[in-house]
């Protein structure tokens, strides 16, 4: 996207898109607006480490959009799963740091949307999120009491859903505070001490070909279309 590498051009290194998530009616993106901006909210409460001030000043952090120059994204260390954007970011704090990093807007975007519950389900999804978020925390060295972080959470969350609910009033959007709210109860779960960084490793510090890489990922590709 244009807008995605027009900072690059401009002494930028890395690049985070942002977009809405009103679709029919309704506000969307709960995994963000539940769990990921209450949470990091809690922490910078308490807080005045520049990671947390770093990752509470990203719009919409939780979207995938991003754009990076090379040298940065060689030393990106991607987890694997569904913490990835949160992995992503926790390595452009280290890499790019405020004065080398942007936001745009991208304007609207939909996605298919998944049940709390259930495997692959929102909750699953807040364990994986949750643990990369921890996990840049400790690469910058800021501990976390897990146990008073899930409360203030909790209390911060619940004080989100009454903003987000005067926000649906007035732009007529339908809004189901109970529902939400027991969402947060089940994202609670999630602000626990993670296990062990799954992280793979930068491409700076591997001896892989690039070449080789693209040579097999087409064999894969082939073998799926065969």
């Amino acid at each position: 996207m244009p807008r995605l590498l027009f900072p690059l051009a401009h002494d930028y290194s890395f690049v985070k898109g942002y977009y809405a998530r009103v679709e029919n009616g309704r506000l969307y993106g709960r995994l963000c607006r539940l769990f990921y901006e209450p949470v990091v909210a809690a922490l910078a409460e308490d807080r005045t480490d520049p990671i947390v001030d770093y990752l509470a000043a990203f719009r919409y952090a939780l979207a995938g959009e991003f754009a990076g120059t090379s040298d940065l994204v060689r030393e990106l260390r991607p987890p694997r799963g569904w913490g990835l954007e949160l992995g992503t970011l926790g390595d452009a704090y280290r890499e790019a740091g405020f004065a080398g990093t942007a936001q745009v807007d991208l304007g609207i975007h939909e996605h298919d949307h998944r049940a709390v519950s259930g495997r692959g389900g929102l909750s699953d999804m807040a364990d994986e999120v949750a643990a990369a978020l921890f996990h840049a925390l400790a690469d910058a060295g800021v501990p976390v009491d897990y146990e008073y972080l899930r409360d203030r959470y909790r209390t911060t969350a619940r004080r989100f859903i009454d903003q987000y609910a005067a926000d649906a009033s007035f732009n007529g959007l339908e809004y189901d505070p109970v529902d939400e709210r027991e969402q947060v109860d089940a994202y609670a779960d999630s602000v626990r001490e993670p296990d062990a960084d799954d992280q793979l490793p930068a491409w700076s510090e591997t001896d892989l070909d690039p070449d080789e890489v693209c040579a097999a990922s087409q064999r894969a590709l082939d073998g799926v279309i065969d």
